[in-house]
């Protein structure tokens, strides 16, 4: 562990921080921006910007604003001053410093457990499922919103309960993940009754959908 101390302090007591993933020592209960950019080795300060995560969402702190670390471990993140970038999970607002941010950092910055899924919201399609190293370009028009979402939803084929991974499927993956017996056709139940799904049609999974399957050219199995 690095370890890196404020001087010129009253006290000698140091409060354990964590700045960019990285475990500092600040001889200070209450430094200012300034001093825990200093103290994590980001010179000269006033290139640089410091944001927190906060207990829901982040927040941006200026160089001469005090934070409070009496009993807990604050965690922080540096970067070169630019431009600022917000996104929200779940409707809480987060900073970063960078145009692109990974899946792994917005799971890190949300504390997003790993039997949840990250879905990022898409005005104009389906909603993408994060996976494990994908990115988020923060630089397009708007706000990007992600949400929260089990990683396994429970479905039903032929009215039987059946586990799979959350997300969008075309109608050959699902037949195979749902165990269709080869060459039957697949049905989605909606409000206007059964609708046959077409080859390589996509389907966003959600929670209690039912799915029937059906023998080419005759009745489903509902």
């Amino acid at each position: 562990m690095q370890t890196n101390e404020q001087s010129g302090e009253m006290s000698h007591e140091t409060h354990e921080i964590v700045v960019n993933d990285r475990s500092v020592r600040i001889i200070n209960a209450e430094p200012t921006g300034s001093q825990i950019l200093a103290g994590a080795g980001f010179e000269p300060v006033d290139d640089y910007v410091l944001i927190e995560k906060a207990k829901v969402g982040s927040r941006v702190i200026s160089l001469d604003e005090r934070v409070s670390l009496a009993g807990r471990i604050a965690q922080f993140f540096a970067f070169h001053t630019g431009e600022m970038f917000s996104f929200t999970v779940n409707e809480h607002s987060f900073q970063w410093g960078r145009k692109i941010i990974t899946e792994a950092e917005i799971r890190e910055l949300a504390d997003v457990p790993q039997d949840d899924v990250l879905v990022l919201g898409r005005r104009d399609g389906e909603p993408r499922v994060l996976a494990a190293g994908d990115e988020v370009d923060l630089g397009k028009p708007g706000t990007e919103h992600l949400r929260t979402e089990k990683r396994l939803v429970e479905v039903f084929i032929d009215n039987l309960p059946k586990e799979i991974p959350r997300g969008v499927y075309t109608t050959e993956e699902l037949i195979v993940v749902l165990e269709v017996k080869p060459g039957y056709l697949l049905n989605l139940a909606g409000p206007n009754g059964l609708v046959t799904l077409k080859p390589h049609q996509r389907i966003y999974v959600k929670q209690g959908m039912r799915f029937f399957s059906q023998v080419p050219g005759g009745g489903s199995s509902r």
